[in-house]
């Protein structure tokens, strides 16, 4: 049984998602929530979940400081997070916390039963690392291993392909002459690399199987645990993973946001969020928050939600339509959350701003009537 704690300050919601768990079949059992981060942080702390899904506004603690302090814990604990804006500080923070998943409220129950299957897979998978690898490594070549490791880093982030390889051979070469590795230690050093990898691939908005295919995965794993056959799997494996990346950022540069745009003001009544969109255009979530923002000056859920303001109010001024079709009309499946959406745009609900126009229409011919009543006295004096 997988244990998962819900962050959530509006009750509805977390009720909708606990219905959402128990509809999906997953072995999951929701064993804590809270109503803001402080709380939350006190259950996770006393919970010590597999799962936590949390909001990003709450009071108190907010997600983004919530994320923060969870970040320094190094637990093998899975985060999902909501959130009611496609703003680029949100998912910067969800990506570097290496969320599994961001999902943009109202809650997709599909969105959410696939987001919580990676959770499984996720905890699934590194329990069999942990268990590949549980191998202790002396305090002195741990902390070189994180010296080498932070210098790699660093030409990672640079993209400096040969650099990174260096740097990658002067750290196996250091620890073959000073520490003689076991076989044991170097799968250590060997998973050590790769975790940092995919890492990196994270925070460009991929995984590592999106830039690094499984066969070239097996085909790069090292034939003896020595320290050349593992120095040549893994040049092979960074060298393989950035030139992908590196073709990747290039294609990204060709992205003609204004399509992207256009596609928005088409679908905005569909289920899209900024996640479907990066997916759809071969982008990371995180890039096209940022360059959507500058090129447009909203992000992507500021754009939808205005679409839909926009399209909610005509309807409601211009027809009879009940208010929860109009919901459904424009991409609100949630009344409750549609209601409050419209109310902080226009600042009334959508029945006030009807019985408002419908007001206003009603007055308008009892005005006309006094004006051509009052001609016709003067004209007849």
């Amino acid at each position: 049984m997988v244990d998962l704690v819900i962050v959530e300050d509006e009750p509805w919601t977390r009720e909708m998602i606990k219905q959402f768990v128990i509809q999906s079949g997953l072995d999951i059992e929701v064993t804590g929530e809270a109503d803001n981060g402080e709380d939350g942080l006190r259950v996770i702390k006393e919970k010590n979940p597999n799962i936590v899904i949390t909001d990003m506004q709450m009071p108190l603690v907010d997600g983004i400081e919530m994320l923060r302090i969870l970040e320094t814990h190094q637990s093998n604990m899975k985060i999902i997070v909501l959130s009611g804006h496609d703003d680029f500080k949100y998912t910067h923070q969800a990506i570097r916390t290496g969320a599994v998943e961001y999902l943009l409220k109202p809650v997709d129950p599909e969105q959410l039963t696939q987001a919580l299957k990676q959770c499984m897979e996720d905890l699934e998978h590194s329990q069999r690392q942990i268990s590949e690898v549980l191998v202790t490594l002396s305090p002195e070549m741990l902390a070189v291993l994180n010296d080498c490791k932070k210098n790699v880093s660093a030409f990672l982030n640079e993209f400096a392909v040969k650099s990174v390889e260096d740097a990658l051979a002067e750290c196996l070469t250091y620890l073959d002459t000073h520490f003689h590795c076991s076989s044991p230690q170097w799968l250590r050093v060997y998973h050590e690399f790769l975790a940092m990898l995919e890492q990196f691939a994270a925070m460009e908005g991929l995984e590592l199987t999106d830039v690094l295919c499984e066969k070239s995965m097996l085909a790069h794993v090292p034939n003896q645990l020595v320290v050349a056959d593992v120095s040549e799997a893994l040049t092979a494996i960074f060298r393989e993973a950035m030139d992908s990346l590196v073709s990747r950022r290039k294609d990204r540069k060709k992205v003609n946001l204004q399509q992207i745009f256009d596609y928005v003001q088409q679908h905005y009544a569909d289920s899209i969020s900024l996640e479907t969109l990066a997916h759809r255009f071969f982008l990371s979530k995180e890039y096209l928050s940022k360059m959507y923002k500058l090129q447009f000056g909203e992000n992507v859920m500021e754009q939808i939600i205005r679409l839909r303001m926009e399209a909610a109010k005509t309807r409601v001024m211009q027809d009879d339509t009940q208010i929860k079709h109009i919901a459904k009309r424009v991409g609100y499946d949630d009344v409750s959350y549609f209601h409050k959406i419209f109310k902080k745009h226009y600042g009334v609900s959508p029945l006030e701003m009807r019985q408002k126009d419908e007001s206003a229409k009603s007055e308008k011919p009892a005005e006309l009537t006094d004006s051509a009543g009052g001609n016709t006295r003067n004209g007849e004096s």
